[in-house]
């Protein structure tokens, strides 16, 4: 798999279809909420529906997967309704 130059959270496959990946875990995610907000929103089957900041992409290297946990755990506690947005304050 390589990754999609447009895009820091693709990677094409060996068929060539594009296939996002969470950024938490690397695991194949469903995008969603793209366009909708600066940043884009992942549907990972293990870290479930989740939104994460243009910022926090555009700075998501060196990221640990503990830190990225960590801050959509206190993404969740903030959040009353809707999705939880990991922002560049959490991480």
């Amino acid at each position: 798999m390589r990754q999609n130059a447009s895009s820091p959270i693709c990677a094409t496959g060996v068929e060539g279809r594009t296939v996002t990946r969470c950024p938490i875990c690397n695991s194949e995610a469903a995008e969603i909420d793209r366009g909708l907000f600066d940043g884009v929103g992942f549907d990972c089957r293990f870290h479930g529906r989740f939104r994460v900041s243009g910022t926090v992409l555009a700075q998501r290297k060196g990221r640990t997967r503990r830190q990225w946990e960590h801050a959509l755990m206190l993404a969740k506690a903030r959040v009353s309704d809707g999705r939880p947005l990991i922002s560049s304050e959490l991480l």
